[in-house]
């Protein structure tokens, strides 16, 4: 329990080191078409400087007093409560898998319904872009303990290949293509968790009869 929760706030704090350049994820996705391998980032007077791309996406300024546009700072300080959160939530899932003889329903449910909501918010604050059409439906799923348990141990290893996203742990990545896996993580995410929540649901209705 101990090593998870510092294992987390050591992934928290590689956060910390480049949270500044996580709400410009946009900037850079904006920049593929001119530099598809990636893109260098920019000095800090520069025309698509952060602070200059963040006020161009940002138009609803009047003499500098701001009208509208959430406030960086904030973002960036939810940024680190949801990081940080859902490593807890999917560590204490796996927990259910490792440990507990028999599932708790609706202690996963709910989990599962959180981290939902926290890869939401993180694709939406993290501006990871749009979702690539193509890709391939999600395998149709059972009701059963089984299921649930591979959903589990799946969700746990989708979360951690998020969190470990260079472009969330290493100052200077602007990568395009990390940040397309990054999407597709956080899609998976969303879409796994919901799962996981619909199975547990039925599987304690089925209990209860």
């Amino acid at each position: 329990m101990t090593n998870s929760r510092s294992s987390v706030t050591l992934k928290t704090g590689m956060l910390v080191a480049a949270c500044g350049q996580l709400v410009m994820v946009s900037a850079i996705l904006m920049a593929q078409q001119v530099n598809p391998r990636g893109v260098p980032p920019p000095a800090r007077n520069a025309p698509d400087s952060p602070e200059r791309e963040w006020d161009r996406l940002n138009p609803r300024r009047v003499r500098g007093v701001d009208t509208g546009a959430p406030d960086r700072r904030m973002i960036l300080i939810q940024i680190k409560k949801d990081f940080q959160e859902i490593q807890v939530l999917n560590d204490e899932l796996l927990r259910q898998v490792s440990s507990n003889p028999a599932f708790d329903y609706k202690q996963i449910s709910e989990a599962a319904s959180r981290i939902k909501t926290l890869a939401g918010r993180l694709d939406s604050n993290l501006v990871l872009g749009k979702s690539e059409s193509g890709r391939a439906p999600r395998p149709e799923y059972e009701f059963s303990e089984a299921a649930l348990r591979s959903s589990l141990l799946a969700l746990y290893d989708l979360v951690g290949r998020f969190v470990e996203n260079p472009i969330f742990r290493e100052r200077g990545v602007f990568d395009i293509q990390e940040t397309k896996k990054a999407k597709e993580d956080v899609d998976d995410i969303i879409a796994l968790s919901d799962q996981i929540k619909k199975i547990a649901k039925r599987l304690r209705k089925d209990a209860s009869k």
